[in-house]
């Protein structure tokens, strides 16, 4: 009995490594992409906002946490600001039943972005119900807004980083 296999390159080892090695670049922050979506599907803003600002952090602000440096971070990326003509479009629909959606997307790109790294700094240094700026860790409605266009932001950056992998040669 006589077995004939397709001849198999001898670098295909190697090509194999070398193609899989962007797409592992890429899990951890993808990672936090598919978190992000479980959570909001189970309607946990807080939870999900910061995974999807995780997102961001990793790509664009790696090791920062300086809320200045972030958002220059986050502005200085193209990638980042090309991407919000499209999640602003994609966001839109929210508007009819997502509570202050309409008031966030009347921002400037640049004033959204300044807006998500003080929400972000807002839920990292809570405060106790007398001062300003306190949140219920039970309310996750309050962030849904915010939530909802970083979702969409990191939906639209993420396909610049996964489509070249996927059909990389």
């Amino acid at each position: 009995l006589v077995i004939l296999l397709p001849q198999i390159s001898k670098l295909f080892p190697y090509t194999t490594l070398f193609r899989s090695i962007p797409a592992s670049d890429q899990e951890i922050p993808l990672g936090f992409i598919t978190k992000g979506r479980r959570e909001m599907q189970a309607g946990r803003f807080i939870d999900a906002f910061y995974s999807y600002f995780f997102f961001f952090e990793t790509l664009f602000a790696p090791g920062y946490s300086d809320p200045r440096k972030v958002t220059a971070k986050f502005k200085e990326s193209s990638e980042v600001m090309n991407a919000f003509p499209e999640a602003r479009k994609l966001t839109k629909p929210d508007i009819k039943h997502v509570h202050r959606m309409a008031a966030l997307l009347a921002k400037t790109d640049n004033e959204i972005v300044e807006h998500l790294v003080e929400v972000r700094g807002k839920l990292h240094h809570h405060a106790l119900p007398r001062k300003t700026g306190s949140w219920h860790p039970e309310k996750h409605e309050e962030f849904e807004p915010e939530t909802t266009f970083l979702a969409m932001l990191a939906h639209v950056v993420s396909q610049t980083h996964t489509i070249p992998v996927m059909y990389s040669d």
